[in-house]
């Protein structure tokens, strides 16, 4: 969307698809809410937490940074709130948001390779009827565990 709306401003002709009914879908539902769009990490510490393949983000880091993505939104009058303890951003992890993977296929058929994905934050869902009461909770420093016929069968 961003890259769409910079050709846009230097006029070119521009169509975003989407698959869900709503654009940013997923990032609204970022940050408890409030939208994550980067992380206030220095290259070493952003790129070590992507394991060893972090290196590959080197070149567009160092031409557009995450100083420089916020300058961007601010310069166009989006307010923005840095929360130090905002870690990470999906990918196919909530296909209710359209975030099914298709994005990855897509990616692929125009050449690209694709690295093993690994889950970072994901919903959990239950038919529970407490549940809905915890919606926009962050838990952190917990311990989740999946308990079938009295025996916890995985934990987290």
């Amino acid at each position: 969307m961003m890259a769409a709306g910079r050709a846009a401003e230097l006029d070119a002709k521009v169509l975003l698809v989407e698959k869900t009914k709503q654009l940013g879908t997923k990032l609204l539902l970022t940050g408890g809410d409030r939208c994550n769009i980067t992380n206030t990490a220095d290259f070493k510490e952003f790129s070590g937490a992507l394991g060893k393949n972090g290196k590959f983000l080197y070149r567009a880091w160092h031409v557009f940074s995450n100083r420089d993505l916020i300058d961007f939104f601010s310069a166009r009058g989006l307010a923005i709130e840095v929360d130090s303890d905002s870690k990470a951003t999906g990918g196919k992890s909530y296909p209710k948001t359209g975030s099914t993977g298709d994005g990855y296929k897509l990616t692929e058929q125009c050449g690209h390779t694709i690295v093993p994905l690994k889950p970072g934050l994901i919903p959990l869902e239950s038919d529970e009827k407490f549940v809905p009461e915890l919606q926009g909770l962050t838990l952190k420093h917990i311990l989740i565990s999946i308990v079938i016929d009295g025996k916890a069968r995985a934990s987290a």
